[in-house]
């Protein structure tokens, strides 16, 4: 049950942050949140929730590890993506796990394309 609580976390971050055509007009839960009670956050959960909405969330399947040296990784959600490459020297050589959930903070994930490092 461990190994599910990342997708977990990842599934209730996508529904949260995600758009949504209600009565034709976009919607987010957090947009929504912040418009209806932002003087009830204080200024530190204001700022994450802001940074959770312009972040990325997909998971990919490991397709290839080179240690030491990099990862191969392919997104699971938008499949027609190519495979990315991340060269992480201490990450590729602690990976055990088949799926790798990334998160890339600060992407306009809405409009953009997310951008790896």
């Amino acid at each position: 049950m461990k190994q599910f609580k990342a997708f977990e976390n990842c599934a209730v971050e996508f529904c949260i942050t995600n758009e949504y055509i209600i009565k034709g007009k976009s919607w987010n839960c957090i947009d929504h949140w912040l418009n209806k009670s932002e003087n009830q956050f204080n200024k530190s959960d204001l700022q994450y929730l802001k940074a959770l909405n312009n972040s990325y969330v997909s998971v990919y399947q490991i397709i290839s590890v080179v240690p030491g040296q990099s990862m191969e990784l392919q997104n699971m959600i938008e499949t027609d993506e190519l495979p990315i490459i991340i060269a992480n020297k201490a990450m590729s050589k602690t990976v055990l796990e088949q799926w790798y959930i990334h998160h890339c903070d600060e992407l306009a994930h809405k409009t953009n394309k997310p951008a790896f490092h």
